[in-house]
C-alpha cells in the first residue's frame, strides 16, 4: 500500500479541478448528490471547528463553512489539489494523514472516501478518538457493500493503485466494538453511504 500511495497522490497531483468536477458526468452526478445528503446530515451537528482528512479540495470543508463553522483544519498529501481550495478560512496541512501531528480537538472530524487509502485504517479510526471533543462527532464515507467496495477497488486499480476492501458494515462492527455509537448511517448512492458516530464516554 505504501507504493500505491505515490501512485494515489500521483493521481490527486494531476488533477485540474475540484474533484467533483474534475469526473465523468455520471461520476459528478453522485459526487453532487453526495455533498447534498452530506449538507443534510450535519445541518444539526456541532461544527464550530472542524476536521477535515483526506480533505482534498476541501470542498466539504467549504460546505461547513458556508453553514456557520468558525474553523476548518483540511488536511491532505496533495498540494496540488488543496491549492483548488481558496476559502481564505480554511487552514491547509499537507500531510499523509497517517502521519498527522496535530494538537486540539474538534466538533466535527470528517473522513469521507480516505480510508481505503489508508494502510492501517482501523488503527487510524481508534487514533481519531483524542482529537474529539467529548460530544463531537465522526462522519464517514465508504461503500455500502463488499460489490461496491470491489468495484471502486477496480477503479483505482486500473490506475495503478490499489485500495482496501473496506465497507460501512466492516467499519460499524470494529467501531461499536471499540467503544463507538453509531448515530446514524445513510446512503448516499447504490454503492456508497454516510455514517456518523460519537464516543462513549466512560
Amino acid at each position: 500500500m505504501l507504493n500505491s500511495k505515490s501512485k494515489i497522490k500521483k493521481h490527486f497531483d494531476s488533477l485540474k479541478k475540484p474533484y467533483s468536477s474534475e469526473s465523468n458526468w455520471l461520476w459528478k452526478f453522485f459526487r453532487n448528490r453526495e455533498k447534498k445528503l452530506f449538507s443534510q446530515l450535519v445541518q444539526r451537528l456541532n461544527k464550530d471547528d472542524c476536521l477535515d482528512l483526506g480533505a482534498g479540495s476541501c470542498e466539504y470543508s467549504e460546505i461547513l463553512l458556508q453553514m456557520g463553522a468558525k474553523k476548518a483544519v483540511c488536511v491532505d498529501f496533495s498540494a496540488e489539489i488543496m491549492s483548488l481550495a481558496h476559502d481564505s478560512r480554511i487552514e491547509k496541512i499537507i500531510s499523509d494523514v497517517e502521519e498527522l501531528n496535530i494538537t486540539g480537538k474538534y466538533d466535527l472530524i470528517l473522513c469521507l472516501g480516505v480510508l481505503e487509502f489508508l494502510n492501517k485504517p482501523k488503527k487510524f479510526l481508534l487514533y481519531l478518538k483524542k482529537f474529539l471533543k467529548p460530544q463531537g462527532r465522526i462522519v464517514l464515507l465508504l461503500p455500502l457493500s463488499s460489490a461496491g467496495a470491489w468495484a471502486y477497488s477496480l477503479l483505482y486499480f486500473l490506475k495503478g493503485s490499489s485500495l482496501s476492501p473496506l465497507t460501512l458494515k466492516k467499519i460499524n462492527r470494529f467501531l461499536i466494538k471499540n467503544n463507538f455509537t453509531l448515530e446514524k448511517i445513510e446512503p448516499a448512492s447504490f454503492f456508497s453511504g454516510f455514517s456518523i458516530y460519537s464516543v462513549k464516554t466512560l
